[in-house]
């Protein structure tokens, strides 16, 4: 009989699939159509790089015949790919809030510390991890893990840092916006992007509390669904950020929104600084000079 974890792995990869075929048109339409950039590797990692580590990671759980070195060597696998694909994920979230702060040096300077201290606490964390974690065999699958190392925890404390201050940066920004717009639109960008970014950090949470009374082989049940959550959302984040830009560049919304010119054109402006890393320079300075001249 399969374990939670097995179960939330094959959910995991459930979520992942579905999410993906539902998004491609919007990922067809504004991404594969630019030229390639920094912003769209930072895309690619983050959406494709779940389909390599979730099936190995679901064939390591559900494998009968591997060795507890076969084990050990593909958890190393996961693991590390892990990382690289939340850490990019985390770099997402964190220049979006970059740029809904206008790229005040201050905060620029804080999440750039902030993020190059929990990344490398995270590897560490992540390492001694590895180091110590063993595995046994029975009847019903090859890698049972025992000896998880309570040291995993902190991995997930690191990513619950790095997601409250995105929250809070967030929330007070918004709270500025919308008291000086009455736009729907905004209104609708930063709803979405507060839920995304609150499921993402109650399945941290969850992370950290599960390990404390849950067995060995179930500690780390929602690793996968963590890792999947993060893929989907963060790169939904850049698609509603595209999105956005495209609809605010037609003139039906600009003159829709006229009386709130001001507030919504400084706002796209913060959005094109977050899209500057994804498009050529040449067409960030045409966007640049069109809202400039909007507002």
């Amino acid at each position: 009989m399969a374990d939670p974890k097995t179960y939330a792995t094959v959910v995991s990869l459930g979520i992942l699939c579905y999410d993906y075929f539902l998004t491609l048109p919007q990922e067809v339409n504004l991404i594969w159509s630019r030229r390639f950039t920094l912003g769209t590797l930072l895309f690619f990692v983050c959406r494709y790089l779940p389909f390599v580590d979730i099936p190995i990671s679901l064939h390591v759980y559900t494998s009968t015949k591997l060795t507890a070195a076969g084990c050990h060597s593909l958890v190393i696998v996961c693991n590390s790919i892990q990382v690289v694909g939340i850490g990019t994920a985390e770099v997402i979230l964190l220049l979006r809030t970059i740029a809904i702060w206008e790229r005040n040096p201050y905060v620029i300077f804080g999440i750039v510390l902030l993020f190059l201290t929990s990344f490398g606490a995270s590897c560490v964390f992540t390492t001694l991890y590895l180091l110590t974690i063993q595995f046994s065999k029975s009847h019903a699958r090859a890698c049972n893990a025992y000896n998880v190392h309570w040291i995993v925890l902190l991995d997930y404390v690191v990513i619950l840092v790095i997601e409250t201050v995105v929250i809070l940066l967030t929330l007070v920004k918004a709270i500025q916006h919308l008291r000086a717009s009455t736009s729907s639109w905004l209104y609708h960008l930063y709803q979405r992007g507060l839920v995304y970014f609150i499921f993402i950090f109650i399945t941290s949470l969850s992370n950290i509390i599960i390990p404390v009374f849950a067995e060995d082989t179930n500690k780390l049940a929602l690793t996968d669904f963590q890792r999947v959550l993060h893929s989907v959302l963060c790169s939904r984040v850049i698609l509603l950020i595209l999105q956005q830009k495209s609809e605010y560049d037609s003139r039906e919304l600009r003159a829709s929104h006229r009386a709130d010119t001001p507030i919504l054109g400084r706002f796209v402006q913060t959005a094109l600084d977050l899209d500057s890393f994804m498009i050529p320079d040449e067409q960030y300075q045409q966007y640049h000079t069109e809202t400039l001249r909007i507002v």
